[in-house]
């Protein structure tokens, strides 16, 4: 089972989870938290003869999007459908934010429908933290109806495959050429996909996904390692060699408390240096001096891990 940051309850009081049910396999596990998917609607306004204020009225629906919060693991299914979303064609899926009692009978379920992934978030990577893991995950619903109370146990399949714990530090960072050992931090970073809503008639409303433009990389390493760096810079930049062949290629790699194990990886294509600079240590004199680059990415894949 492919592994990200564990899909835990949000508290033992209200648990939270996500529901997919097409296409098939149907998947339920808890989530650390679920926000928005309001349903509203524009207004239109207009002038009437003589009247002296502005009439208005309901034009359309509107369906707000759906952020979930992911923990330490998920079911295959939900790792797919992110991993799909970041590719050529991503598939949209039917599904329901369920919310739950201390007993986790389900007493608040909000349906929605042909969703699409619009946005991947990932936390700073910062091997001096001690904070666990988590992903947003924000879906665009091409519809979204009424929360109901059905009052029925939750069916969930987490517990059912392996579940490992990440957290922020726990990370490796690969670049062909380049020495990665001593990197500290990534900065937080996101994969979007813009939508756009197409609107037939009374029908249900049809949803587009726009070219992805993958975001840049801010890291920070150790100046003591950064000679292969500096060469990089010189070369790509002063030196104008900054053609298709000469980018690169890397992984980021989230790992598993023991640091070898491998939960999950994002796969980088088309890597170029675009910024390099020396960083004064903060505080006394004697701490380790910092180097922060900045990369673009041309594309990013998300791949279970070795540990799937």
């Amino acid at each position: 089972m492919p592994i990200v940051p564990s899909i835990a309850a949000r508290s033992v009081a209200q648990p939270v989870a996500l529901r997919l049910d097409k296409p098939a396999p149907l998947s339920t596990a808890f989530v650390h938290d679920a926000r928005g998917g309001a349903i509203s609607a524009s207004v239109v306004a207009h002038a009437s003869g003589a009247e002296f204020f502005v009439r208005k009225q309901i034009d359309r629906v509107l369906y707000e999007d759906i952020s979930i919060e992911v923990g330490s693991s998920m079911p295959t299914a939900l790792f797919d459908w992110i991993a799909t979303s970041w590719g050529a064609k991503p598939i949209a899926r039917d599904g329901a934010v369920l919310r739950c009692d201390s007993s986790f009978t389900v007493r608040s379920e909000r349906p929605f429908e042909g969703a699409l992934i619009a946005e991947t978030a990932f936390p700073a990577l910062d091997a001096a933290s001690k904070a666990p893991g988590r992903l947003t995950v924000r879906l665009t619903p091409a519809s979204i109806q009424p929360d109901t109370d059905p009052g029925t146990k939750l069916l969930s399949t987490i517990g059912k495959g392996a579940s490992k714990l990440w957290q922020v530090p726990n990370f490796r960072l690969a670049i062909d050429g380049l020495d990665c050992t001593k990197v500290t931090r990534i900065e937080p970073f996101s994969v979007r996909r813009p939508i756009e809503r197409a609107q037939s008639g009374r029908g249900r409303p049809t949803l587009q996904p726009g070219r992805i433009d993958f975001p840049n990389l801010r890291i920070t390493l150790a100046a003591i390692s950064a000679e292969s760096w500096w060469d990089w810079h010189q070369s790509f930049i002063v030196g104008g060699s900054n053609a298709d062949s000469d980018e690169r290629v890397g992984s980021i790699s989230l790992l598993a408390p023991n640091l070898s194990t491998e939960l999950a990886r994002v796969e980088l294509t088309g890597l170029g240096i675009v910024r390099l600079s020396t960083d004064p240590p903060e505080g006394s004199p004697s701490l380790i001096q910092r180097v922060t680059a900045d990369l673009y990415c041309e594309l990013m894949t998300l791949k279970p891990g070795s540990a799937a």
